[in-house]
């Protein structure tokens, strides 16, 4: 896991600045603490900027920027585990590799195939590619957006870096964006495109930029979630959808897609899965709580061979003998399959310790991170470069409320039409209530004034404020430009266009194309990469995905149960049926010395409720993002 830089002029005389981006690259140093490296084009016009974490080829020869003829050159993040397969098939074609790793796997993919290769890769990435033979410069991102990137735009010269705040060392401007900021108070993450910068914006999840000399910037969607789950993509061959991946081209048609899966079915790709994110030549490690989840993953290495995994669990005094202490089941587990189990016992002093860095790691506002900050803390002090992380089972799965909530609401208060006439009154009545010092949760008013589509109901579940209430922290007039830039509810409608056509359908895509993109996904990797370990998320995968996804979609979903009855070395009977927990933090208690003043805040603008409220608007304090 790397990060990564680039400068590149496509119009214009001006030529890169060498010390910006050696600037905008070193500020980055813990993202790759092994190796940096810079390149700069024979024309001058480009520089890419490597930071270098090693995990596979551990070699300097696959020290990045790497280079291969005809021209090309790459400043790659991420992994792609299916590289040994894809060296194997360019090989028969003639190519000859002077590494053993996978990045010059994707420069020679892209001189193979072109902006086609992206469907072959099994993994995460971010990169961006200089073609020197026409001055061309393309730069992608992983279906998911499980790798950042981030780029700015000013006409003539366009800057790329894996962080937001690696590019304010550089020539951008620092004028935080109301859009940005309003889109957090909303889902307590910044929502693509947008970044807390006005000139930074994300290079969006499943996309690539091109750019070609002397013309303006080209961004295309190479993959998309809902089109993966629409009907005509269900309904059709698969060998004539281009999103799809090669692998399952090479195992499926439609008659697969329209059957519902048995669970041998789910289990094997579960496996495979698992399996294909062991690719390392460095040992890796396992996030593991009393879930199932994590539990799955583990069983599944067992079944497949992987002895000595090194587990790890964070504890909490303040949860000691609590349900929500899930270190004793943990251990219990790690012993049922005979993992190597490390317990960290995370307190609030060190909380206190650690906040200030914390902060200043935090690429963007969010009010998650706090537990993938510690648990990969823990695991770099056991010298793991690598861990896997059961994310993304619930968004497919149907783990969370939402699965449930967001279907009833929107059928039952979408009997109403339309909320565009509700809205006001819930806007008003919300205020009033307040004004009179009445204790009514505000969701209860955005419910009943806000829902009528699936949506809107999703918006109204996962929503931090709700948006007459970003006028009592912006103001009237700014939050009101900031909430119609950020026009939230056409980038949720957009998400589901095409419509994938059942509940459970709509619900996967919201949840991983918004909360888990934007949040899980980004934290991961952040909060990780402070600590320079790369986290590896085997249910996050474009072949599962593919696999698994459109027929969950298309029939009653067997639920996470389904997860306890695949590995073939049993699950431990403890947590057959337990209630999810996760890596959970007493962060409501631990935030109270860092938000002292907050209560007069709250007391001033009227806005109570859930402590994770006030932890938002201190983070936005912290990052100086909003002055309060």
């Amino acid at each position: 896991m790397c990060g990564v830089c680039a400068i590149h002029h496509y119009r214009g005389a001006g030529i890169p600045n060498r010390e910006e981006a050696i600037q905008i690259r070193d500020a980055m140093a813990a993202r790759g603490p092994d190796a940096a490296g810079l390149w700069v084009s024979p024309d001058k016009k480009t520089i890419l900027g490597h930071r270098r974490l090693s995990i596979i080829d551990l070699t300097r020869s696959a020290d990045q920027p790497l280079s291969i003829e005809p021209g090309l050159t790459i400043a790659y993040n991420g992994e792609i585990y299916n590289y040994q397969a894809l060296r194997e098939e360019l090989v028969q074609k003639g190519y000859r590799f002077k590494t053993q790793g996978d990045t010059e796997v994707i420069l020679a993919l892209y001189h193979c195939y072109g902006k086609d290769m992206l469907v072959r890769l099994r993994g995460m990435f971010a990169f961006i590619l200089r073609d020197t033979r026409n001055g061309e410069v393309f730069a992608a991102r992983d279906s998911f957006g499980m790798k950042p990137l981030y780029y700015s735009d000013n006409g003539s010269v366009v800057r790329f870096s894996s962080s937001v705040k690696a590019m304010m060392v550089g020539n951008v401007s620092h004028e935080k964006d109301d859009a940005a900021i309003a889109g957090f108070l909303m889902l307590g993450s910044v929502p693509e495109p947008f970044t807390i910068l006005k000139a930074v914006k994300a290079l969006p999840a499943g996309t690539f930029l091109h750019s070609v000399p002397g013309q303006a910037l080209k961004i295309e969607t190479w993959y998309k979630l809902s089109d993966v789950l629409s009907a005509d993509t269900v309904n059709s061959d698969m060998s004539h959808s281009s999103h799809l991946s090669q692998t399952k081209l090479d195992k499926a048609s439609c008659g697969g897609a329209k059957a519902a899966l048995t669970e041998t079915e789910i289990a094997n790709s579960l496996r495979e899965s698992v399996k294909d994110h062991m690719v390392a030549d460095t040992d890796v490690g396992l996030f593991l709580s009393a879930g199932i989840d994590s539990t799955m993953i583990l069983g599944l290495l067992k079944d497949s061979g992987f002895d000595n995994i090194t587990t790890i669990t964070a504890r909490f005094g303040e949860f000691e003998g609590q349900d929500n202490d899930e270190s004793h089941l943990a251990a219990q587990t790690a012993e049922f399959y005979g993992a190597n189990h490390t317990e960290y016992t995370v307190s609030k002093a060190e909380f206190d310790a650690d906040f200030q860095a914390f902060s200043q790691a935090m690429d963007q506002p969010t009010i998650d991170g706090l537990n993938t900050w510690f648990v990969a803390k823990a695991a770099r002090a056991q010298g793991l470069k690598v861990c896997l992380s059961g994310l993304g089972a619930d968004e497919l799965f149907g783990g969370y409320p939402s699965f449930r909530d967001v279907p009833n609401w929107s059928r039952r208060l979408g009997r109403f039409g339309s909320a565009n006439f509700r809205k006001p009154l819930a806007a008003s009545l919300a205020k009033l209530t307040e004004r009179m010092g009445l204790n009514w949760h505000p969701k209860g008013f955005a419910l009943a004034g806000y829902v009528d589509t699936p949506e809107s109901a999703w918006l109204v579940r996962r929503g931090l404020f709700m948006p007459w209430e970003i006028e009592e922290v912006l103001g009237k007039d700014r939050a009101r430009t900031a909430l119609k830039e950020l026009d939230i509810q056409t980038q949720l409608k957009d998400s589901l266009t095409p419509d994938p056509e059942t509940d459970f359908g709509r619900v996967i895509v919201l949840e991983s194309s918004f909360y888990m993109k934007n949040q899980l996904l980004r934290d991961s990797d952040w909060a990780a990469m402070a600590h320079s370990l790369e986290v590896r998320l085997p249910f996050v995968d474009r072949v599962l995905f593919d696999t698994l996804a459109p027929r969950l979609s298309r029939h009653h979903a067997p639920g996470k149960d389904v997860l306890t009855r695949a590995p073939l070395s049993g699950f431990p009977p403890a947590l057959i049926n337990r209630p999810k927990t996760g890596f959970i933090l007493p962060v409501g208690e631990w935030t109270q010395a860092h938000s002292s003043d907050l209560s007069i805040l709250f007391k001033q603008q009227r806005l109570g409720g859930h402590w994770s409220r006030k932890w938002a608007l201190e983070i936005l304090r912290s990052s100086q993002a909003l002055s309060v």
